[in-house]
């Protein structure tokens, strides 16, 4: 799975669930904070989204989700090699 791919699924859902404006999400992943941007019931709209599409399991606890959208990302690719990987 790409970093855009991912991406791409995670705009959607912000601009489709969250009621995000696209342009908010215009401009460098690094620079986009989740936590900033969204109220507690999206980042678990979000969230569940995410959980729900890739089959993995992010950190139960929203204080633990990742902040900026680069770094969910990373989380998300970091799982989804685990889940292909397993040790």
């Amino acid at each position: 799975m790409s970093y855009d791919e991912i991406f791409n699924f995670i705009k959607t859902v912000l601009i489709e669930e969250c009621e995000v404006s696209a342009e908010a999400l215009d401009r460098p992943t690094s620079e986009i904070d989740l936590q900033d941007q969204l109220d507690s019931m999206a980042v678990l709209t979000v969230v569940t989204e995410i959980e729900n599409h890739y089959k993995i399991c992010l950190d139960d606890d929203i204080e633990n989700i990742p902040k900026t959208m680069s770094d969910l990302i990373s989380k998300i690719t970091e799982l989804l090699k685990a889940q292909e990987n397993p040790s």
